[in-house]
């Protein structure tokens, strides 16, 4: 049934009875090894796990090992950033004469958008800028924080593209910018040892 190669080739077999009485075989469930090492690699734009694992064991099939060591994360896809889930970081501007950024608006409409996972607002000063309006017939300056604004949304890529959650951003009442890809390039993963787990 499995190639001996395979992970779960040296695993003893279990039977099992489905509800129609038929006796299936199986294997038994697999534990995942403990990842010893402490190597990380640094995640780039093309990796590919089968490549990582030819680089760092000489054998391309052995790409799994990375993923038992990397138990975090749900799929070989999501470990380098491929998966169906994507995240995106927004910088938005609003008018000030028109009040308040709309918030609570902006995070409604978002979260109930079918395909979206999560949304977290940014709000952060950067330092004080000087300011000058008119007061009748005097000019006045005065200092004010200068903030800036940003939205992280985590969507299935499926489901949506980013023009269509800028939309939403923009229908909520912000000036969406450009959308910019939060990936898993740069992150790190761990490496386990080339005698792990066989």
């Amino acid at each position: 049934m499995f190639s001996k190669r395979s992970r779960y080739y040296p695993l003893d077999e279990v039977h099992a009875s489905d509800a129609a009485g038929r006796r299936l075989a199986s294997k038994e469930l697999r534990l995942l090894p403990e990842a010893t090492g402490v190597f990380r690699h640094s995640i780039e734009a093309a990796d590919r796990l089968d490549h990582l694992a030819y680089k760092y064991y000489r054998e391309p099939l052995r790409w799994w090992r990375i993923c038992d060591a990397n138990p975090e994360f749900l799929s070989p896809l999501d470990l380098l950033g491929k998966g169906p889930v994507a995240t995106i970081r927004v910088p938005l501007e609003h008018d000030e004469a028109s009040g308040s950024p709309p918030w609570s608006r902006l995070t409604r409409r978002l979260r109930a958008t079918p395909g979206i996972d999560e949304v977290t607002v940014e709000e952060s000063v950067a330092e004080l800028v000087t300011v000058q309006t008119r007061i009748g017939s005097e000019t006045v300056s005065f200092e004010r924080p200068d903030v800036s604004r940003a939205v992280v949304v985590s969507y299935h890529r499926l489901s949506l593209t980013p023009e269509q959650i800028l939309a939403l951003i923009a229908a909520s009442g912000f000036d969406p910018g450009p959308a910019q890809a939060v990936g898993r390039v740069g992150k790190e993963i761990v490496m386990p040892p080339r005698t792990l787990g066989g």
